[in-house]
């Protein structure tokens, strides 16, 4: 807030709520793709570097996602995106259960 004045962005919310949500985004991502691949060792051994560069990617897109949603008051969008990216990793021969076990780590 400045001034008494809340600023805002292009969402319903505050701006401050979106730039804390931003900030925290690449630390929480790493730490997600991180938990991932302990509890999924053969992905390392798979995908390699590669596979955790991409982990990190995929968290963001997660992440921003999940801000727009909340943002909005409305959930319709993170579960459009989530369906939407478990038909896209499905089509690449990923288990939509690795979707929904990353979401909710």
């Amino acid at each position: 807030m400045e001034g008494g004045r809340r600023e805002r962005d292009g969402f319903r919310g505050p701006r401050p709520r979106k730039r804390r949500i931003s900030e925290a985004k690449h630390v929480v991502a790493q730490s997600v793709t991180d938990q991932f691949l302990l509890r999924h060792p053969d992905w390392v051994t798979r995908y390699g570097d590669a596979g955790r560069v991409r982990g990190i990617e995929d968290a963001k897109y997660h992440i921003d996602f999940l801000s727009s949603s909340i943002e909005s008051g409305s959930t319709a969008p993170f579960e459009d995106y989530a369906r939407w990216t478990s038909r896209m990793l499905a089509s690449r021969g990923i288990d939509p259960e690795f979707v929904a076990e990353n979401l909710r780590v």
